[in-house]
């Protein structure tokens, strides 16, 4: 609906499904809340929830996003996320809704409120081995999906 529009979502995981298999291709949905700044005169931001899809495709030469994925990732961690949006319109208890869906493309893992990182090493920050994975060369730290140069590295 968004008609191929790219975005970036900062946020709390709140929820992680299991994986399940469509067609060829399995996919983790995961729920990432975030509050929306205040508006002009209030107090406080209105609270949303992006549901993110992080796939596996059956072209990806076996390569597992979605075992990388929790592997770095946990309920209640903090993530940003980009990828293609698209809005998907609902009935819930008969009311119209809608909710903001993303295909995940790049992931990265914030610093856990305790000082260790989403991969629990301890000290505040992604290991090495995350911390560069996706750089191919562009040094911009997050891990990529969709890069096929990438296919030895977990992203």
């Amino acid at each position: 609906m968004f008609g191929g529009l790219y975005g970036k979502v900062r946020g709390y995981v709140n929820h992680i499904s299991e994986r399940r298999t469509v067609g060829q291709n399995e996919v983790l949905d995961v729920l990432i809340g975030y509050t929306d700044p205040p508006r002009k005169g209030a107090t406080e931001g209105e609270k949303k929830t992006v549901k993110a899809s992080v796939w596996n495709y059956a072209s990806s030469n076996g390569r597992d996003d979605i075992a990388q994925f929790l592997k770095y990732v946990k309920k209640g961690d903090q993530v940003t996320l980009a990828g293609k949006l698209d809005l998907n319109s609902y009935e819930k208890n008969g009311v119209p809704t809608s909710m903001i869906q993303m295909n995940v493309e790049e992931i990265e893992p914030q610093p856990r409120p305790n000082g260790g990182a989403s991969n629990g090493n301890g000290n505040g920050h992604a290991s090495e081995q995350h911390a560069t994975a996706g750089v191919s060369g562009n040094g911009n730290g997050k891990a990529s999906f969709d890069n096929a140069a990438l296919d030895e590295i977990p992203f």
